[in-house]
């Protein structure tokens, strides 16, 4: 990471932290993050997982696909979720495979701390490759 990018990991880690985290009792709040991206280029983002009944049924759906190679992280400032990330992983190869943080948080850098936090507990995990993007 540059300086730039470790500057603001740190920015975040005064205010806030990460754990895993049930994406299932988290529910709520990642909807809501969902919402606050809502416009991108004039289009909906993630048209599919602003219905709380949506997400709950396409998140109970992957739990049960994937189990234990399913983790969510979520990263909290003052006990609120404000951003959070789907990670699937086997062996030693993990894929993040959504990532959002909820716009109102920008100025905490909630992007780069948990980024950080992600890579550092994979790292810990024993994870040697992670495919992020799209």
């Amino acid at each position: 990471m540059n300086k730039k990018a470790r500057n603001l990991v740190r920015k975040f880690r005064k205010h806030g932290v990460v754990r895993i985290i049930d994406p299932i009792t988290y529910g709520k709040e990642i909807v809501e993050i969902n919402r606050s991206f809502i416009l991108k280029q004039g289009k909906l983002v993630f048209k599919h997982y602003i219905d709380p009944l949506t997400h709950y049924l396409a998140t109970k759906r992957r739990i049960e696909e994937y189990g234990n190679y399913f983790i969510v992280y979520g990263a909290f400032i003052n006990n609120r979720l404000v951003g959070y990330a789907y990670i699937l992983w086997y062996n030693n190869v993990a894929l993040i495979e959504r990532f959002m943080s909820h716009k109102g948080y920008m100025k905490y850098a909630v992007s780069n701390g948990l980024l950080a936090s992600i890579l550092e507990d994979l790292s810990n995990k024993g994870i040697k490759y992670v495919y992020y993007g799209y």
